[in-house]
């Protein structure tokens, strides 16, 4: 139909809107709604020339009716409800959350492409149809919630078949964002800091399971949050971020090409101390997350001089100068765990020196015979245990 309906063509519009208004009509029972939907309806595409004005009245009001059918089988304030996730791990085994994974809505059919189109011409809720960012961010910082996240998703665990699925980007940005969060909620002070730590031993497990599964890429997680962190100028949560970031980086970065590790430098930026942190005492639990840093980077140097056998081109800040010569002064002498004790310099040599061999073995082998039941273990720079 033109837009511009002249005098002479008024008998033959008025004849085709008697015609469908005649089909669009239920008691006629020529053709059933869903079918006017799909045939007549879902086949256009979406531009400002359909429906004409002329047919605007009888297509709204016939999609109108339709309103009291598509609350019945869509919840209610779906977007403000969320799944509670059991210890068990077991939720995704009856859930029916689902989630678009490209676009975080909700899902209504199997078929991506019928559900956008669904979208388009069924009165649902606007609500309804928007991305969902905040419920990925709930399941993300909820334990036990990785399985019920690759249902809602639909992610698929790699396989002979499929051996890269494929990154998932929104769940990318939402991890990204969480983390940020994060380290805005160091900056308040007004958090307890129980919760603070929960969510950030969470967050690394998280962390950990996507990158392994390649939902997520490390590299790319690392550059946002630098952005991200660079930007707003956050520094209260640096040394529980680079404790999570330690607990990937000490376990991958052998598997790994040195180029997905660069972007972490970048996280450096937070230790602008114009002098020397002071080193923190070893039977404090907070040693961990102080020394992490310097962890890093010796993990940092050592895949860079194994890569290229040259030097390491990058300069500790002067804030993290001490913590570095303790950890590598602590490396070459002998070291002790009794477990019934609160030192964790052990664990510090393990974390700071897994991917170096001769300094690892000594801290190592203190462990097991520690974790054995053998007292306190003490183990040699050489690990001989003499």
């Amino acid at each position: 139909l033109p837009v511009n309906i002249d005098k002479s063509m008024c008998a033959q519009l008025n004849a085709l809107k008697n015609v469908l208004e005649y089909i669009f009509n239920r008691n006629a029972s020529l053709l059933p709604g869903y079918f006017i939907v799909n045939e007549i309806l879902k086949s256009y595409p979406e531009t400002s020339d359909w429906p004409h004005w002329s047919l605007v009245p009888l297509v709204s009001k016939f999609v109108d009716s339709f309103r009291p059918a598509a609350a019945i089988v869509s919840c209610v304030n779906l977007q403000h409800l969320y799944p509670v996730v059991e210890y068990m791990g077991r939720a995704y085994a009856m859930s029916t959350w689902k989630l678009e994974h490209t676009t975080l809505k909700f899902l209504l059919k199997s078929s991506v492409n019928a559900s956008a189109t669904y979208d388009r011409i069924l009165p649902y809720s606007k609500e309804y149809f928007k991305p969902q960012p905040k419920f990925l961010r709930y399941l993300l910082t909820q334990t036990y919630s990785r399985d019920l996240i690759n249902h809602v998703l639909s992610l698929k665990k790699p396989s002979k078949d499929l051996p890269t699925p494929g990154v998932c980007l929104p769940l990318q940005t939402q991890v990204v964002h969480c983390l940020l969060e994060l380290m805005r909620m160091c900056e308040q002070d007004n958090h307890p800091t129980q919760l603070i730590n929960d969510l950030f031993r969470l967050l690394s497990s998280n962390l950990i399971f996507f990158v392994l599964y390649q939902y997520i890429t490390f590299p790319n997680i690392i550059s946002e949050l630098a952005d991200g962190i660079q930007a707003e100028k956050l520094t209260k949560g640096r040394d529980k971020l680079m404790l999570l970031l330690l607990q990937f980086i000490s376990g991958s970065i052998q598997k790994n090409p040195a180029q997905d590790f660069v972007e972490v430098l970048r996280l450096f930026c937070m230790y602008s101390d114009p002098v020397p942190l002071a080193v923190p005492e070893t039977n404090s639990i907070e040693c961990v997350e102080q020394l992490a840093a310097a962890g890093i980077y010796i993990h940092l140097k050592k895949k860079a001089l194994n890569t290229d056998g040259t030097s390491f081109g990058f300069r500790l800040p002067i804030a993290l100068k001490l913590h570095l010569e303790f950890l590598e002064n602590a490396s070459q002498h002998p070291c002790s765990m009794d477990p019934l004790g609160t030192n964790f310099l052990v664990p510090l040599l393990c974390n700071s020196f897994s991917t170096t061999t001769d300094l690892f073995q000594a801290p190592m082998l203190a462990l097991v015979e520690a974790v054995g039941g053998g007292g306190a273990g003490q183990s040699s720079v050489d690990g001989s245990g003499q």
